[in-house]
């Protein structure tokens, strides 16, 4: 079987076998990226059940379904191989985040009044937050997290990351809250922006980053999105810290999503000069799921723009 041979199996078979009305709809979502991870938040409506389909046609869709997994089996076996490689990934990950977060969490119980400490418990939470099962997990460690920075900001007002791990973690409780994400979307705003003021590099420019995907994504009625303010943000971290892919990343991901191809393609072209500078700036195992996450965006960018 040829690609496009099998490729038009693919579209058939998922033609006949998609239920009718699985949207979702009412969605808003935003995100949030730091050096410890990416954040997005969104807020479904409801799931239309699946309508029911005639006898003759599923029998049809059956046939077609058993052809192309007979021509991809190699395929189908190849992908379970690499997604065990990346669950094991992942339980690495969790497991890496937990421990770091039982050592700062016991640091944070003796020195409660220490804001370095305090914030930095915060940072522990939200890369908690990164790998929590559901949303009661993630919500009561943000919760904590979200105690420990407002302790650090009342002791330390001009402590950079207090305000920054205050509005990370507001922002993994938001993934907990649907329609409700919206209304900490203000406070955030704030703390970035105080961040951003205080160390403007801090977390690799991360408070000009987050306030760019927060106007990216945030809607424009009712709430703060803005494409200019989201523009300057996501230029502004790319032009302060360069060499770190993922101000790079999000700001071409921003240009791809306004149409604005050229600009994209000039972006990817800086980036693609950039990757062996940024390779050697960010190497070691601290690095390594950041980087998985990295090289395949930018494939998947390098795809889209030719």
């Amino acid at each position: 079987m040829t690609l496009a041979t099998a490729n038009l199996e693919r579209k058939k078979t998922s033609e006949c076998a998609r239920p009718r009305a699985q949207q979702l709809q009412n969605t808003d979502a935003f995100q949030m990226s730091s050096s410890h991870g990416s954040v997005r938040i969104a807020a479904p409506g409801p799931l239309r059940p699946p309508q029911a389909r005639s006898g003759t046609k599923v029998s049809a869709c059956a046939r077609r379904i058993r052809s192309v997994l007979k021509a991809t089996a190699l395929r189908v076996f190849a992908t379970l191989l690499l997604t065990a490689a990346c669950t094991l990934s992942a339980a690495d990950q969790s497991s890496d985040a937990r421990k770091k977060y039982a050592e700062a969490q016991a640091d944070y119980s003796k020195q409660q009044q220490n804001p370095d400490v305090a914030w930095k418990f915060g940072r522990a939470c939200f890369d908690v937050g990164e790998v929590a099962t559901n949303s009661a997990e993630r919500a009561l460690i943000a919760q904590q997290g979200i105690a420990a920075c407002r302790a650090a900001v009342a002791a330390a007002p001009k402590s950079a990351g207090a305000h920054y791990y205050l509005a990370m973690n507001q922002g993994q409780l938001a993934r907990t809250k649907s329609l409700g994400a919206l209304k900490l979307v203000d406070e955030m705003e704030r703390e970035f922006t105080t961040a951003s003021k205080l160390d403007e590099k801090f977390d690799h420019a991360g408070p000009d980053r987050n306030l760019g995907l927060l106007y990216r994504d945030a809607p424009s009625i009712g709430s703060i999105g803005s494409r200019s303010k989201a523009r300057q943000h996501l230029q502004r971290a790319v032009e302060l810290e360069p060499d770190y892919p993922d101000n790079r990343l999000e700001f071409i991901e921003a240009l791809i999503h306004w149409h604005d191809t050229a600009a994209a393609r000039r972006e990817f072209k800086t980036l693609e000069e950039h990757w062996p500078a940024s390779k050697a700036a960010y190497s070691g195992p601290a690095w390594q799921a950041s980087w998985e996450d990295w090289e395949a965006r930018r494939q998947k960018y390098k795809k889209k723009l030719g």
